[in-house]
């Protein structure tokens, strides 16, 4: 990466953790390819619930990622984790502050999710599914607020020169974009 700028920050707190879960032990529907014979046979791979946490202050304002070995996560997982965190923390994370990502692996379990389209291939909502995962993440999330701890986060721009060649040119063109690919990326390291 062709450097652009560099920023560092100062006096913030960060805290991170990489939690591995069974959330998929013996037989089940995978989230996958639609297929209904796609299932699983014990663990090939541990799921991950990653949560990484930057906060001003110990009580401060702050944002939480979470990153989740599953297809997607959903507004009804959403909710269900908040609703569990204000519990315990108040308000101190909300629908603001948290955001939840799914890796989009088609090796996750099915039946999670509150919308029929992505139920069918599980036969319905699994409710041992559905809280395994809001407990997963749950558990993530105070195990990163637990352990903020004072650092810095680096963040670079720069431009990656030599890659996308299998985008074709014609269809990243557009009347914003009239050279083409963007090369323009971002990177954040602590």
């Amino acid at each position: 990466m062709r450097p652009r700028e560099t920023w560092r920050t100062r006096g913030l707190r960060r805290g991170g953790v990489f939690k591995g879960e069974d959330r998929m032990l013996g037989r089940g529907n995978m989230m996958g390819y639609g297929n209904i014979d796609q299932n699983t046979a014990g663990i090939h791979f541990r799921l991950r619930t990653r949560t990484f946490i930057i906060a001003e202050s110990s009580q401060g304002a702050r944002f939480a990622f979470v990153n989740l070995d599953e297809g997607m996560a959903s507004q009804l997982v959403t909710i269900k984790v908040l609703e569990r965190l204000k519990i315990r923390f108040g308000d101190l994370y909300t629908q603001e502050n948290l955001a939840i990502s799914g890796t989009h692996t088609h090796a996750g379990p099915a039946g999670y999710l509150q919308y029929v389209v992505y139920s069918v291939i599980s036969l319905g909502f699994i409710n041992q599914t559905f809280d395994t995962t809001v407990t997963a993440i749950e558990e993530s999330i105070i195990q990163a607020h637990n352990n903020l701890k004072p650092g810095s986060i680096f963040l670079n721009t720069g431009d990656v020169v030599n890659a996308g060649i299998n985008r074709v040119r014609v269809h990243t063109c557009s009347t914003h974009q009239k050279k083409g690919l963007d090369t323009l990326a971002t990177s954040i390291r602590r």
